[in-house]
């Protein structure tokens, strides 16, 4: 898949279901089901801050007009276990400065750090006792996957039978019905687990440069997409590696060695019409030379 369209598909999964939950949240004529008392006026059972169901509300306001008294007044909103996303966002900062409820019980920056501490020694004595293999890409792109594991199992485990860590906080605060902090805890964990997997993704780019390198003619496939013509790997020619040192051993077989090439060597070439020239200068799995890390390439076009 492209670059382009694979950042368009990942900016998709997150922003369409907060699009879907913006209109819900900020249309009127989408759901809303309750309605929330403004005003009480001669109502016998309304209150100012009430959330009553929206039959209830016209129900109560056809009885006074009948009776000649003045009707409540409110606004149609949705249940209160779904707040609007500009409450959520607030909860970021005013969830770790919610009091909790009962003497002795964390704050959500204690149980936070108690789950990230329970999920960080985890993953450390993994690390540890994986030492002799520790330095195998395999092994590094597993414990990414394992590590999203590990959140998992956690939060099953705090559900089961504790009384802290974050996902305890998360029930407090649906017990309490602050509704908004149990959003924000939840996308925290999310964004936890994100930053983590991007952070560990980077760090495995850096440590196993030559692991998972795309081969030379996938990348020539997702660069002719781009100009839109249609072509495919049957379009595809037999390349040619300039600077590359393949001899010839005396026995016959091919081996790689480091380039006979060195800084400021060149090549010319002339186009007799038009053409599509790919320049790849990547890392390839067999040829260790420079570390793994190619140098870099000067490309002159005289038209």
């Amino acid at each position: 898949m492209p670059p382009r369209r694979r950042l368009l598909l990942g900016l998709g999964s997150f922003l369409l279901p907060l699009a879907v939950w913006c209109a819900i949240s900020y249309v009127p004529f989408l759901w809303h089901p309750l309605v929330e008392i403004t005003r009480q006026g001669d109502a016998a059972y309304l209150k100012v801050g009430d959330l009553v169901t929206r039959q209830a509300f016209a129900t109560e306001n056809a009885r006074i007009r009948q009776a000649g008294g003045e009707p409540a007044e409110g606004f149609r909103r949705n249940p209160i276990y779904l707040p609007p996303p500009h409450e959520v966002a607030r909860a970021f900062a005013t969830a770790f400065t919610t009091e909790p409820r009962r003497r002795g019980e964390p704050w959500l920056h204690e149980s936070l750090a108690l789950s990230i501490r329970v999920i960080a020694y985890a993953f450390g004595l993994a690390s540890l006792f994986g030492v002799p293999l520790g330095i195998l890409p395999d092994l590094h792109r597993d414990m990414r996957i394992l590590l999203g594991w590990a959140w998992t199992y956690l939060i099953v485990a705090e559900v089961v039978g504790t009384s802290t860590g974050i996902t305890w906080f998360i029930n407090q605060q649906a017990k309490y019905r602050i509704y908004e902090n149990v959003f924000a805890a939840i996308a925290m964990i999310g964004i936890i687990g994100l930053l983590t997997d991007l952070a560990l993704g980077w760090l495995g780019n850096r440590l196993f440069p030559w692991h998972n390198q795309r081969p030379s003619r996938l990348h020539t496939l997702l660069a002719l997409a781009h100009w839109g013509h249609h072509l495919t790997k049957r379009d595809l020619t037999c390349n040619i590696n300039f600077f590359m040192n393949v001899p010839v051993t005396p026995d016959g077989k091919l081996t790689f060695e480091d380039g006979i090439s060195h800084p400021g060597k060149y090549i010319e070439m002339r186009a007799d019409m038009n053409v599509i020239c790919l320049i790849s200068n990547g890392p390839q799995l067999n040829i260790p030379c420079n570390a793994y890390n190619p140098t870099p390439v000067r490309l002159l076009i005289w038209d």
